[in-house]
């Protein structure tokens, strides 16, 4: 048993190719995403085949298009096959099971749908924010920030077990005598 967990970033090199197979006709995306890694003379480029099948496939369809940055996430397949001549091939194909769009770089204007440039960010103070959230004049900001740690900290403070009475033996050595 083993794990087989695949997490790729990059773009796609041409729209995705929607399908549908079987009796109930489950959807289907094919595609292919170049993945960057290095930078300057190292630089290289990888190219993998994707397949994305589901309700997922179905819904994404019409943002999966080339060029578009994303982020996927699922398992490296092998697929094997025979072909007309008997000649025995095979081909990884990875199996995607999550799909994250990212923005593009900001030269191309393009936005992913995930992204919010201000999502989760606090915007910064203006200057009479800043003069009621600063300590009085005098006293120690290092200090003071300390002191508003700890009355707003929930976990207690560490003290030193009293070690009085306590003595040393042998059998508290945990691997024999050195």
């Amino acid at each position: 048993m083993g794990t087989n967990i695949c997490i790729f970033e990059g773009r796609l090199t041409a729209d995705a190719e929607y399908s549908t197979f079987g009796g109930k006709g489950t959807p289907k995306l094919k595609f292919s995403l170049a993945n960057d890694t290095g930078f300057g003379e190292y630089k290289k480029t990888s190219f993998f085949n994707c397949e994305l099948i589901g309700k997922q496939a179905d819904s994404l369809r019409q943002y999966m298009v080339r060029g578009k940055p994303v982020n996927l996430n699922g398992e490296m397949i092998q697929q094997k096959w025979e072909d007309v001549d008997g000649n025995k091939k095979s081909k990884f194909v990875f199996n995607v099971r999550g799909v994250s769009f990212t923005s593009g770089s900001k030269s191309e204007g393009e936005q992913g749908m995930n992204s919010n440039p201000t999502q989760g960010f606090k915007t910064p103070p203006n200057s009479q924010e800043r003069a009621q959230q600063a300590p009085p004049k005098g006293v120690d900001p290092f200090a003071a920030a300390l002191a508003k740690s700890q009355q707003s900290d929930p976990m207690p403070q560490f003290q030193k077990p009293d070690a009085s009475g306590y003595k040393e033996s042998m059998d508290d050595i945990p691997f024999g005598t050195f």
